[in-house]
């Protein structure tokens, strides 16, 4: 086992030298959304709002936040289970050049593939 100290936005040779077990740090600028994202984007065609060029972590997970004078309070980020994901996980990672996914339980063989395809490092607890 070994440990990484990794920052965003995460290159090729990051990921590809990960092995499972490893213990991995990651700084830097990363995403989130809900599977209402993934369905607005991949299912209804949207464009999506925010450039991900540079950010290529994605992270599972169900955030709550609230709107307040000042601006949003983020209340709670907890992991949500990827599976959630799967019916849009291989044209995420394609299409948003993804090169890491965190987030809970585990990802269908088709996300799993292109994954593979695209040098993509998953990081999954189990739930």
């Amino acid at each position: 086992m070994a440990t990484y100290y990794l920052t965003t936005p995460l290159k090729e040779a990051d990921v590809t030298q990960l092995k499972l077990g490893d213990l991995v740090y990651v700084s830097g600028q990363a995403f989130t959304c809900r599977s209402r994202l993934h369905r607005w984007i991949f299912d209804e065609h949207h464009v999506m709002p925010e450039k991900t060029k540079d950010l290529n972590l994605l992270i599972h997970v169900g955030p709550i936040i609230v709107q307040e004078e000042t601006g949003w309070r983020l209340v709670s980020f907890m992991p949500t289970s990827s599976i959630r994901f799967e019916k849009w996980g291989a044209e995420a990672v394609d299409q948003w050049g993804l090169r890491m996914i965190i987030g809970k339980t585990t990802m269908g063989s088709e996300t799993m593939a292109m994954m593979k395809k695209r040098s993509v490092f998953i990081v999954l607890r189990k739930a």
